[in-house]
């Protein structure tokens, strides 16, 4: 539960995407993740999926994550991200 915490505290929804993706209620999963009766193999290749393409299910809806990057970077602020980062890399060469 630890990584799932973590992912959950850096915004990504991960107990829900499994709980969905499982067809259960989140508490349901966060106590089969405890248990062990999930794999780490098969949680990530559920989270991954679910973050791309989100998940809607009994314990609620999660957004499609897939894109969001490339979609970003033409807006000002991805724009200005991806100059200060080429500077940064340039400095640290």
């Amino acid at each position: 539960m630890s990584e799932i915490n973590r992912l959950q505290s850096n915004g990504v929804p991960a107990l829900t995407i499994l709980a969905n993706e499982a067809g259960v209620a989140a508490d349901t999963m966060r106590d089969q993740i405890s248990s062990g009766a999930i794999t780490a193999d098969k949680a990530i290749a559920t989270l991954v999926k679910g973050m791309q393409d989100g998940t809607s299910g009994v314990a609620g809806q999660t957004a499609a994550m897939a894109g969001i990057m490339e979609k970003t970077r033409d807006t000002w602020t991805g724009t200005m991200d991806q100059f200060k980062s080429g500077i940064s890399y340039t400095m640290l060469t």
